[in-house]
């Protein structure tokens, strides 16, 4: 008879724009019951927490879900229709159903409706089904069933006992519509709530709540005319006042007309039971209408209502619009404190963050920005991007500061309408900062037609005008300029260091001493407004040094170098020049020496140190420098063969290629052919290397066979070969491992690449011996006699043969393959190590070993998200770790790992084109003094636009506000600490070897580092994914 509920496939909340829907039950229940819960404490108010159901049958009609549309004139969470129970069965006498039902049907009817009023559902439930089970046709029985399963929040299995109902009886209960309604509203079908609450309309003409509820039903399908006239029905015959009230109002505002429906708030806010609802209502359209007296009755409502945040927030918003800054800061977070359904939070920060930025607090709108989380709104990522791209240029990154501007500029975005002149002042600050004037002088033209300039943007204008002038050689309009930049802020010192750099370089032009001298006054007065700092000492060092005032000039110049932030080489050039000049030759080498590990472009300063060494009788230093400077020169082929040799180290390929080019054109020799034809294969460009090999005219083993390896790699497409090709490529190989080998392809490379052909024919037996045997001459070697980068040449191709023979044993030997993976993953950075475990994982998983793949799964992950995530996904997933992404690895097809059926993973074997061992040589080169102090070499520090400068200091904010973090220049110092200490790290790593560290290795860092790094990312994995992969273990493979 009665048709029974289809499997609910996904349920969504949602709920009523404003006051909940009254139509006199008593328990009112809770949104947030858990379903399953048989029990509730008495008295507590339950809501309900409206479900969707993907698609059902019920009758003859098809159900198909409507998702929901949301009015816009009410920001806020809808509530859920709700209702009571008293008098639910009002207009329908039961005794007419009853006469003729059994006691034990009247018992358990009684029973249930008690547990009811108790708030026991499930209790409920059952006894309405015993009492089914007796009568099945009992529709009192049927009825209370759907309403306890409405209580519960199902409203799927609610709407098909109502259905079942209706059918047997259409004039049941009036209610028995607006309860149907209201399920189908909650699963969000608003189409088919008001279908059914307009037949109860037409059955019932005089149903006023219904009428209320169908015209709430128009407002949120902002079927506006159609809802007015509903609410007008109710209005007429004095039914629910308050609520209708609230429902014309919206109706008006969503129609147009504002002011017709603060009025009707105004009646609202007489009526008690929606007075509080309608006063705020009316605030918030008196605010969207710019009238700010809203804003008492915001503060009326908050004083009856202090904890609301929908209050609170819109009360913030006009605040804000009033440019209120420091109140509205205040509500937004009192806001963000009571909001505990993050309904206005996103945009309440958002706000915050705006007027941090207002505030020039770039720093402390990031840390606001970061609150919101997930939840970010699309204005905030764009003034989050402004606030990273003012940031970046304070920590000096011009060039990614001015982009990120333009782009932002080009989007052209309303938001960034008020900050665009801002945006033209800051590119203009970065431009000067990069000594790009004309730029500069561009963008501040720009800034002045959006805004005036501040006084920093004019003093960075005219110092621009300044410095192009002198560009340009307009000596007399620079000091002009520079003079204004003195009258803008009388305090700076960088006009005066400009001036004494332009006095000095006329002097210098003509010999004159009187020149110097008024130099070296002006940059004491520059060092006299502000703390001195190691470039000012540096460039008065020069002054003197050319002054001849040496024992001034090395004063200055040590403090200089215990002032600096970075070791200069220039620095030491001129403090090693001002030692020899006081015969003190032991000093003046050493700092020779040091300038030279920190800069070898400085080739002049190897005939100083030749000529300190003569001076000092130390011949060996005197005539190898000199060699070396001589050598320095384009005069002799070998001093470009060696420093090919070094710039492959350092791998600048490109001028390493340009030495040797040089070198043979000098005189051709077949060891820089080879080396030409080595960094070639470097590259992966294997036709230039097999045209430098033709160097080779006579016929000799190690070439051809070079050359003929080369010409067959070149020609293959592997990834359109079939298993015939790669056997015929096996065939090759063998025939290779026959002959005498070159310089490029050792009998290593050669099996390594044989071992891969079989791979890919599927002879994995064949690759293991091959891989086997590249292992064995890997091992072979004496590392106490290898160079630091041989060695870890040497360590790096034995991880990678060992990847290759795991992935050959993950056919027959999975036990093998584990063991080796394992071994792996304790030596390789983060990254490699989880694609390892991730690979250990599907081996456990293939053998059924749920729990080792589960905790191997959980490591990887912290490791290496990227790669696992897919997978537990069942996505495709290629696992490429080690050298299996190179240009040469590329050409390779991906192989699929038929561990699993799904998903599909998909590796390539390790392979590459030989790393060919190199010579440890290292050799340098440099400059000279009176270039060391001129424009062009003063560091450009332009005034900073975001720093507010009151009477002399600089205020951070425009108001004095607490905040915890540090502040912006604090910050900036620890991270150019940071880089001082890595680029010192850099500078005692070319001062103690030749050997450049492998860019990209595989290896991973210390163990406490790689400890520290993993516990850091443990701590950040989400729980929701440790229990995805217990799930995926547990029960997702057994799917």
């Amino acid at each position: 008879m009665f048709h029974k509920s289809q499997t609910a496939i996904k349920n969504y909340s949602s709920s009523l724009n404003y006051n909940r829907i009254t139509t006199k039950l008593s328990t009112k229940i809770s949104s947030r019951r858990n379903r399953a819960t048989s029990k509730s404490p008495p008295n507590t108010k339950k809501l309900f927490t409206p479900r969707v159901n993907s698609s059902f049958t019920i009758t003859n009609e098809i159900y198909s879900p409507q998702w929901r549309l949301r009015s816009p004139s009410i920001d806020k969470k809808h509530k859920t229709a709700s209702f009571d129970y008293n008098g639910a069965r009002k207009g329908h006498h039961p005794l007419q159903s009853f006469q003729k039902f059994d006691e034990k049907v009247l018992m358990f009817i009684n029973l249930g409706r008690q547990e009811i009023q108790k708030g026991k559902y499930l209790e409920a439930a059952s006894n309405f089904s015993k009492a089914l089970e007796i009568d099945p046709k009992c529709l009192d029985a049927l009825y209370n069933k759907g309403l306890t399963n409405m209580l519960m929040n199902l409203y799927k299995e609610a709407t098909i006992d109502f259905l079942n109902v209706l059918r047997e009886n259409i004039l049941y209960n009036k209610e028995l519509y607006l309860k149907l309604s209201i399920c189908f509203y909650n699963m969000k079908d608003l189409t088919t709530a008001l279908r059914y609450i307009s037949q109860g309309l037409h059955r019932f003409p005089k149903y006023y709540e219904g009428y209320l509820f169908r015209g709430q039903l128009y407002n949120e399908l902002k079927q506006w005319e159609k809802a007015m006239n509903d609410f007008k029905k109710v209005l007429n015959n004095g039914k629910n006042d308050g609520n209708s009230l609230l429902g014309m109002a919206e109706s008006l505002e969503g129609a147009g007309d504002m002011d017709s429906a603060i009025k009707m708030l105004d009646q609202g806010c007489l009526c008690s039971d929606v007075a509080m609802v309608a006063l705020l209502k009316k605030a918030i359209i008196k605010g969207k209408i710019k009238d700010f007296s809203c804003v008492d009755d915001f503060d009326k409502y908050l004083e009856r209502m202090p904890n609301c945040p929908k209050g609170l927030f819109y009360k913030a918003e006009v605040l804000y619009e009033s440019k209120q800054f420091v109140e509205a800061a205040l509500c937004y977070e009192q806001c963000i404190k009571y909001d505990m359904n993050y309904e206005y939070t996103p945009r309440s920060i958002f706000h915050l963050g705006a007027i941090k930025i207002s505030e020039k607090d770039f720093y402390g709108a990031l840390h606001t920005f970061e609150r919101v989380g997930k939840h970010e709104i699309k204005e905030q990522k764009i003034l989050q991007q402004y606030a990273e791209t003012v940031i970046n240029l304070m920590k000096r990154k011009y060039k990614e500061g001015i982009t990120s501007f333009n782009k932002l500029l080009k989007r052209q975005d309303p938001l960034l309408k008020e900050y665009t002149g801002f945006c033209y002042m800051y590119c203009g600050y970065g431009y000067n900062a990069l000594n790009l004037h004309e730029k500069a002088i561009h963008s501040f033209k720009k800034a002045s037609l959006h805004d005036k300039l501040n006084k920093a943007s004019l003093y960075n204008l005219e110092l621009s005008y300044g410095l192009l002038s002198l560009s340009k050689g307009n000596t007399a309009q620079c000091l002009i300029h520079l003079e204004k930049c003195l009258k803008i802020f009388p305090r700076k010192a960088e006009p005066h260091i400009y001036h004494s750099a332009i006095i000095l370089a006329e002097a210098l032009a003509i010999d004159d001493i009187r020149g110097m001298q008024e130099s070296e006054e002006l940059l004491n007065t520059a060092m006299k407004m502000k703390e001195v700092d190691s470039e000012m000492l540096f460039f008065r060092s020069c002054i003197r040094y050319l002054m001849l005032n040496f024992e001034d000039a090395t004063e200055d110049i040590k403090q200089s170098i215990e002032k600096a932030e970075d070791n200069i080489a220039e620095h030491y050039v001129l403090r090693g020049l001002c030692y020899a000049a006081e015969r003190m030759y032991s000093e003046a080498v050493q700092d020779f020496t040091i300038a030279l590990q920190l800069k070898e472009s400085l080739d002049y300063v190897y005939w100083y140190r030749s000529r300190a060494g003569y001076l000092m009788d130390d011949t060996n230093i005197a005539f190898t420098d000199l060699q070396k400077y001589m050598l320095s020169r384009p005069s002799d082929h070998e001093v470009h063969f060696q420093a090919s040799v070094l710039l492959i180290m350092g791998g600048s390929y490109d001028d390493a290629l340009k030495a040797l080019t040089n070198s043979i054109s000098i005189k051709p020799t077949a060891k820089a052919a080879y080396l030409k034809a080595k960094c070639y294969v470097i590259m992966n460009e294997i036709s230039s290397a097999l045209e430098e090999l033709n160097f080779f005219k006579e016929p000799s083993s190690g070439p051809v066979v070079d050359k003929e390896i080369l010409k067959f790699l070149e020609s293959s497409d592997y990834r359109n070969w079939a298993k015939e090709d790669f056997l015929r490529a096996v065939a090759e190989c063998s025939k290779w491992t026959k002959c005498e080998t070159g310089e490029i392809f050792e009998i290593k490379h050669i099996l390594w690449l044989r071992g891969v052909y079989f791979m890919y024919s599927k002879s994995f037996s064949d690759a293991l011996t091959d891989f086997q045997k590249v292992l064995e001459l890997l091992h072979s070697k004496d590392t106490v006699a290898m160079s630091a980068d041989e060695a870890l040449t040497t360590e790096e191709e034995n991880c990678e043969v060992l990847y290759n023979i795991a992935l050959c044993h993950t056919v027959n030997k999975k036990s093998q393959s584990l063991a080796i993976l394992s071994d792996l993953a304790e030596i390789l950075n983060s990254k490699h190590r989880g694609q390892m475990l991730l690979l250990s994982s599907i081996i456990h998983l293939s053998q059924n070993s749920n729990s080792s793949a589960e905790k191997l799964l959980k490591e990887a992950f912290h490791c290496d998200p990227d790669s696992v995530t897919p997978f537990l996904s069942k996505k495709p997933t290629t696992i490429l770790p080690l050298n299996t992404l190179n240009p040469f690895a590329q050409k390779f097809p991906l192989l699929n790992l038929d561990l699993l059926s799904d998903p599909i993973i998909q590796i390539r074997p390790a392979i590459s084109l030989p790393r060919s061992a190199l010579p440890n040589i290292e050799f340098s080169t440099e400059k000279e003094v009176r270039e060391f102090f001129l424009v062009s070499k003063i560091t450009p520090r332009p005034e900073a636009p975001w720093l507010n400068r009151v009477r002399g200091s600089i205020q951070f904010t425009n108001t004095l506000m607490d905040i915890d973090e540090p502040s912006q220049i604090s910050e900036r110092e620890q991270e150019e600490k940071k880089e001082i200490e890595n680029s010192s790290n850099e500078i005692k790593r070319v001062v103690k070897s030749a050997v450049p560290l492998r860019h990209n290795s595989s290896f991973g860092k210390s163990e406490k580092n790689l400890n520290k790094q993993d516990d850091i990312k443990e701590a950040q994995a989400p729980e929701h994914i440790m229990d995805k992969i217990r799930d995926f273990c547990n029960k997702g493979m057994l799917e």
